[in-house]
């Protein structure tokens, strides 16, 4: 958040009325500062919460712990009007925080005009539906502060169809956001051509504010669509299966399915004693640990039978944002699809760890785009596995696999050397290189 709402410094004695400064001030007597901690002193539900929050980092410790009781435990009949004044946006950020886990208080921050748009992009990270829905709907908010759309996004909380409208409208607004990796591919999922990076972000009009007005929040928030039930509902799914454990066995199957058809390519081999997959990269194939054995073979196949079935019932926008909130099982699914907006949201993905990216850059029936974007990753080529999966990669621009050949071990030119799949001026290349 902003340096004005997580500013150090004490609130100033004028942010409350003269009546009540004294409460506050460090120079009255303790005994008159604790008093006003209890919340013994009558003063209007914004100013008694401004209060108690000034006095919170009160110097002495027995006056603080008292005001931070005292605000946690004020009852919603004070609470609720004192969120619905313009308290100080530090006060507000503080309750916001403090608060989180009361949907009724967070609801009341949010909509609350002089609310930080920080505050509001923090709380859009942690917040539950309803919250998100109301704010989703305040496009002046969304417009001044693009980070509070990337949040709405990258929240699994947040619907699906809001997400489709929150993304629509961010387009025809003219904003880039460049927190959703896969911002180009979602906006072309549902026809419309992404604002080019690093464009001039539009200027809110003058005079544009957020409505005073009160709202009901049953108004705001509407009753979610089947759609976006069904969509959640798996995302639900997915990311409480990674959460127990049990999507990393999945993902070991899935990943290990990619090992197959990548072949020998990271040069892997079994070891005679015991049969563990050994690296003549020394360790670093970025494939260890994905045996596939975890699970039986049966189990492992109606796993995936079942999620390749739901995900193959989603939109092209749904499938574009599980490329991102999913799990690697998700992802292992969704790198085969055949529309190239999937896949590159998959690869875009910034969840996609260096075994994965392997794993992909040898499969050979991907799309070209997918290769090609894995070749420009500097970071992911520094693996040995990745420089050779590349160059076994008949989709890899042979620019990339040229430079790449000279880091080949001799095992694995000769493989290349006698690979009729590959590209013939690599396969000469490399027999050029073993005649040295």
């Amino acid at each position: 958040m902003s340096d004005a709402v997580y500013a150090d410094a004490p609130l100033p004695l004028d942010a409350l009325p003269p009546q009540f400064q004294r409460n506050v001030d460090r120079n009255s007597p303790p005994q008159m500062r604790l008093m006003a901690a209890q919340g013994l002193v009558p003063m209007p539900p914004g100013n008694l919460v401004t209060a108690l929050y000034m006095l919170s980092g009160d110097p002495d410790g027995a006056v603080a712990a008292t005001a931070r009781n005292t605000l946690q435990d004020l009852p919603p009949d004070i609470m609720q009007p004192a969120l619905g004044d313009r308290l100080n946006i530090r006060v507000l950020d503080s309750l916001a925080q403090k608060f989180i886990g009361r949907p009724d208080y967070v609801d009341a921050i949010v909509m609350n005009p002089g609310a930080a748009d920080e505050t509001v992009h923090w709380i859009a990270t942690k917040a539950k539906e309803r919250q998100l829905e109301l704010i989703s709907n305040n496009q002046v908010r969304m417009l001044r502060h693009p980070k509070i759309i990337e949040a709405l996004y990258l929240n699994p909380n947040t619907r699906m169809s809001t997400v489709d409208r929150i993304i629509d409208f961010a387009v025809r607004a003219g904003v880039y956001l460049e927190g959703i990796s896969a911002f180009e591919e979602h906006a072309k999922a549902l026809g419309l051509e992404a604002p080019q990076k690093g464009q001039a972000p539009p200027v809110v009009p003058e005079g544009l504010e957020i409505a005073e007005d009160p709202v009901e929040v049953s108004a705001a928030v509407a009753e979610a669509a089947p759609e976006d039930s069904l969509f959640s509902d798996f995302l639900d799914k997915s990311l409480q299966a990674e959460e127990e454990g049990r999507t990393e066995l999945e993902a070991d199957s899935d990943l290990s399915d990619l090992e197959r058809e990548f072949g020998d390519a990271a040069g892997e081999k079994k070891s005679d004693a015991g049969g563990e997959k050994k690296s003549d990269a020394g360790g670093d194939s970025g494939l260890e640990g994905y045996t596939g054995k975890d699970k039986p073979q049966e189990t492992q196949e109606r796993v995936k039978k079942g999620r390749n079935a739901e995900i193959a019932q989603m939109k092209i926008s749904q499938k574009v944002r599980l490329a991102l909130l999913g799990t690697k099982t998700d992802r292992g699914i969704l790198i085969r699809d055949r529309n190239r907006l999937v896949c590159m949201s998959v690869i875009k993905s910034p969840k996609v760890q260096i075994s994965e990216a392997v794993a992909y850059a040898g499969m050979r029936n991907i799309s070209d785009e997918v290769i090609r974007f894995i070749a420009t990753k500097r970071q992911w080529q520094k693996a040995y596995t990745m420089k050779v999966a590349l160059t076994r990669n008949p989709k890899t621009p042979v620019g990339t696999s040229m430079k790449l050949l000279p880091f080949l071990r001799k095992q694995d030119l000769r493989s290349l050397a006698s690979d009729k799949n590959v590209p013939n001026v690599i396969s000469d290349r490399a027999k050029q290189m073993l005649k040295r």
